[in-house]
């Protein structure tokens, strides 16, 4: 993922990321990501593992269904 996100023109912004329709991101280890962001050392790569950190937060909220009294 962080190889087509680096290569791709425009690839770390979040309407980029959202069309990847990216799927099972609980499933995703963000440790594991920022480790390797930190050990390549690219800034695009750190914008795009905060913009995919962003739509796995955005995801968890809509995950939940609001119960009426």
């Amino acid at each position: 993922m962080l190889d087509l996100v680096y290569l791709q023109p425009g690839g770390d912004e979040l309407p980029y990321l959202r069309e990847l329709r990216l799927q099972n991101l609980d499933q995703l280890d963000q440790d594991a990501l920022w480790n390797l962001v930190k050990e390549i050392g690219k800034p695009k790569l750190k914008r795009a593992v905060e913009n995919i950190a962003t739509i796995m937060q955005e995801e968890e909220q809509d995950s939940y269904e609001t119960l009426s009294d």
